[in-house]
């Protein structure tokens, strides 16, 4: 059974005081997932292949900049249909 992943689901911690707060889900299906940072501009995200920095999408890093809570959803959407259908 698949279960969509939304932006709900991300549970965000600091590492220590100072930093910005990050969340990652590693489980989408076939080693993908996201890494999610916060700051006051938005959502910085990092897709993630067997919990590492992945950069062979589609999707640009310059597009996954200061993204709103919509966009973090669309892409994590996103990957997750690409993984559906490929796994």
């Amino acid at each position: 059974m698949w279960v969509k992943k939304t932006f709900s689901d991300l549970k965000f911690k600091r590492k220590t005081k100072i930093d910005n707060p990050v969340a990652r889900i590693e489980d989408f299906g076939n080693g993908y997932g996201v890494e999610v940072e916060s700051h006051l501009l938005g959502y910085d995200v990092t897709i993630l292949k067997y919990g590492k920095m992945y950069t062979k999408t589609h999707i640009t890093d310059s597009v996954m900049k200061t993204l709103s809570l919509e966009e973090v959803g669309a892409v994590m959407e996103n990957l997750q249909l690409i993984v559906r259908f490929s796994y």
